[in-house]
């Protein structure tokens, strides 16, 4: 049990050298009754220790979630 996690501690080891800083245009969108769409633009730099590597290339995943209830949609028409 000691090795596994000495060898989940060290492959973890590269990815503690790195923080991703991030931001949002705007954080919280309001939607009513003339709501038309909107646009969230989404920025941000990785900090790194060490020069960058090539391989393999940074990968980003954003997730954008709406409230945790259910909400009727209609279509205007």
């Amino acid at each position: 049990m000691l090795r596994l996690a000495l060898i989940f501690w060290l492959t973890a080891l590269p990815a503690l050298a790195e923080e991703v800083v991030a931001g949002l245009s705007q954080s919280r969108i309001s939607i009513s009754t003339n709501f038309d769409g909107s646009e969230i633009l989404i920025f941000g730099a990785v900090k790194r220790e060490d020069p960058i590597v090539q391989d393999p290339p940074i990968e980003v995943l954003i997730t954008v979630e709406g409230p945790q209830r259910r909400v009727s949609v209609r279509r205007k028409e």
